[in-house]
């Protein structure tokens, strides 16, 4: 049995804006709980950041105190549960603002991919997210974040013009190539290792790139629907998918396959049930 960690007092977290909740309070599980549901978290503070200035508090009582830390937005790349110390959420932290002028985007900690979609593509812009929209930007790009269009992109802590973070003596910094450079080396794949980002600014790319990954995501669909022996359904999010598309996804008069007619007549390969029988 594990014994229990202590934990210090608890007056200097009052400052912060959002709540501060212990084993045992109301909302606690919703606190601590993130995407990967296989890391379960028992910290014995979590704190729900607002903006910068919580986490500046958080860090400094947590340097007081000798608390270890650790960071969570959305829980994507939760890989072993946090079962003692603080853990500082930022999921309420989703302010995205889109220059596109410059084509940037100023990303706060908690942000989704989804959001800076939103935010961008009014202005036809787009940034460099991975699969799946629902993961948050800043956990994605502080581990060197390798997106769709990687290969002609390149990963999209490329992209990253700079970074706010608040190193662990509790200071508030701005970092680029030209501001603390070996900070802002770090940042870019050394995930949170070395602070807790607040927000960060990154390129945009122009619109015929979301053609390009939309062109992509339907590439993979049509690769997944002409698998041989794929007869059935497609799975729910790829139907989804190929369904905001007037030529994918949609049921073949020949076949009972409903991605047959998104292969294509020159990529569509025969199921099992109509290969030709060996000659003997």
């Amino acid at each position: 049995m594990t014994a229990p960690h202590h934990t210090p007092d608890l007056f200097a977290l009052s400052e912060i804006n959002g709540p501060v909740l212990r084993p045992g309070d109301r909302s606690y599980a919703d606190e601590v709980t993130g995407f990967n549901l296989a890391a379960l978290h028992t910290p014995d503070v979590v704190i729900g950041a607002t903006g910068p200035d919580d986490i500046v508090t958080a860090l400094r009582w947590a340097k007081a105190t000798d608390t270890p830390v650790a960071v969570q937005a959305t829980g994507h790349g939760a890989n072993f549960p946090i079962d003692h110390g603080l853990l500082i959420n930022t999921s309420r932290m989703t302010d995205v603002r889109t220059d596109p002028a410059t084509r940037t985007a100023t990303i706060a900690a908690g942000a989704k991919w989804s959001d800076v979609l939103a935010s961008a593509a009014p202005h036809g812009l787009a940034g460099l997210c991975g699969t799946s929209t629902d993961a948050g930007v800043i956990g994605y790009t502080l581990g060197g974040g390798l997106p769709v269009l990687g290969r002609a992109y390149g990963y999209a802590a490329d992209l990253v013009r700079s970074f706010q973070v608040v190193t662990p003596d509790g200071h508030l910094r701005e970092t680029d190539p030209q501001h603390e450079p070996e900070l802002f080396w770090a940042l870019r794949g050394g995930k949170g290792n070395v602070g807790v980002v607040t927000s960060l600014v990154t390129e945009l790319l122009p619109s015929p790139a979301s053609t390009a990954a939309a062109s992509t995501a339907r590439a993979n669909t049509r690769r997944l629907c002409s698998e041989p022996g794929r007869t059935g359904r497609a799975p729910s999010r790829t139907r989804c998918a190929a369904r905001s598309r007037s030529s994918a996804c949609r049921p073949s008069r020949r076949s009972r396959n409903p991605c047959a007619a998104a292969s294509g007549p020159a990529s569509r390969s025969p199921g099992p049930a109509t290969r030709p029988r060996a000659k003997h």
